[in-house]
């Protein structure tokens, strides 16, 4: 099994490894948007002064990998590999600056997730530059990492501040040699010298565009410092 890796180099040299967890297998069904609880799971991260609201059918996967098995067990009875996976992906996303790593409803062997990566900001990037300095760097970052169909914009988010938006695609090669589209939302800002980078990744689902549009929405809507 084989993960995609992205790594972001911060300005003054600094490096952000956000990972893309997507589990690459064959394609199948896409989830029943129908079947969507109205009830949201609440987040919180005291360390870094945040919270937020996880969609119902989301679950939130401990870094330190235990119980990851229990927690996709439904599907671990049809595919034993994807637990270790799970517990391999949580691991080094700890080790990379990941302090919130979620999944989305899993399609076979396919999911979306959701990722919060937070590090020390370096002391050329403040406050007052944040939004200048990341918009004009995250274009060329992200085209070095493989993405392609770039979009940046500096949408007004009054629950995050002043976040930098990046939307793009890449493609990601599956065990069988082929490959499938995933598309990723990024938002980054800065905040009390550090930099947080939240990541929505489509996974390579069927219909996970729309997904994580909710999950995105959902968390903007939700957010509190």
């Amino acid at each position: 099994m084989t993960m995609h890796r992205r790594t972001v180099r911060l300005p003054a040299g600094m490096v952000l490894v956000a990972l893309t967890a997507a589990m690459l297998f064959p394609l199948a069904a896409a989830p029943d948007a129908s079947a969507q609880p109205a009830a949201a799971t609440t987040v919180t991260v005291p360390q870094y002064g945040f919270s937020f609201s996880l969609l119902p059918r989301w679950a939130q996967v401990p870094l330190d990998a235990k119980d990851i098995g229990a927690l996709v067990s439904a599907e671990t009875k049809a595919n034993p590999g994807l637990g270790n996976v799970l517990d391999r992906q949580a691991l080094q996303a700890a080790e990379q600056g990941v302090k919130v790593f979620a999944i989305g409803p899993i399609t076979g062997d396919l999911f979306p997730d959701l990722e919060i990566a937070v590090v020390p900001a370096p002391a050329a990037l403040t406050s007052s530059n944040f939004v200048a300095v990341w918009t004009a760097e995250i274009k060329i970052l992200l085209a070095e990492s493989g993405a392609t169909h770039i979009t940046v914009a500096t949408p007004q988010i009054p629950t995050l501040g002043d976040p930098v938006e990046a939307i793009f695609e890449r493609q990601l090669k599956t065990l069988s040699g082929g490959s499938i589209l995933d598309r990723d939302v990024e938002l980054s800002v800065e905040r009390g010298g550090h930099v947080y980078v939240i990541s929505v990744v489509s996974g390579g689902v069927p219909g996970g565009t729309a997904e994580d549009q909710m999950v995105a929405k959902e968390l903007e809507r939700s957010w509190r410092w």
